[in-house]
């Protein structure tokens, strides 16, 4: 089983809205995993949306893979209400696609950075990853998004 950024793959990236220039899209897969467990992150390194009902953002991976589990860094939420998305369509932004599950929550404090995994049992075939918070009028905050496949 092979694991892998989605930065390395070419892949790129899209968000139901972007909370500023400083909180692009790009930033959820720029290959810099910020992985700072027990140190404050600078938010400022990640994708954020704005405050909106059910937030999401979507990688294209740009060729289909068997993906078994999806990571991914989350500030802000804490992971609370993030669900992990997995397919090939982009009806409804791709989150439709197959739910493999909810990110774990963590109540701590809300700058660190840790990864969050989520695993498709059994793995599923997909283009698009998709992270989606399903909450009514709140932002969905990334920082990095890799996944395992094979």
């Amino acid at each position: 089983m092979a694991s892998n950024l989605a930065a390395s793959l070419g892949a790129t990236v899209t968000m139901s809205s972007v909370y500023s220039s400083d909180f692009v899209a790009a930033k959820a897969i720029d290959g810099n995993p910020k992985d700072v467990t027990g140190q404050t992150l600078d938010g400022y390194d990640c994708a954020a949306t704005t405050s909106s009902s059910n937030p999401w953002l979507r990688v294209d991976l740009q060729m289909e893979y068997l993906v078994s589990r999806v990571r991914a860094i989350l500030i802000d939420d804490k992971g609370e209400n993030v669900y992990v998305h997995v397919g090939n369509s982009i009806t409804n932004n791709g989150n439709d696609n197959h739910n493999c599950g909810k990110a774990p929550y963590d109540s701590s404090n809300h700058l660190d950075a840790i990864w969050r995994d989520v695993s498709c049992h059994p793995p599923v075939w997909g283009r698009y990853i998709n992270l989606q918070r399903i909450v009514t009028n709140h932002i969905l905050h990334v920082c990095e998004v890799a996944f395992n496949y094979g």
